[in-house]
C-alpha cells in the first residue's frame, strides 16, 4: 500500500521487542493513526 503524502512514518519498538512496526500519523482530519502491514 502506497504512503499517503499527509502522512509520515514513525518506527516505533514493541514492548516485546519484536520487529518495529510502522504507525501512520494522519494530518489533523484525517483518520487516526493506523499501524501498516508488517511483512
Amino acid at each position: 500500500m502506497p504512503r499517503p503524502s499527509f502522512a509520515r512514518a514513525t518506527p516505533i519498538a514493541l514492548p516485546d521487542g519484536a520487529r518495529p512496526c510502522i504507525l501512520y500519523l494522519p494530518a489533523p482530519g484525517h483518520a487516526p493513526a493506523r499501524p501498516s502491514a508488517r511483512a
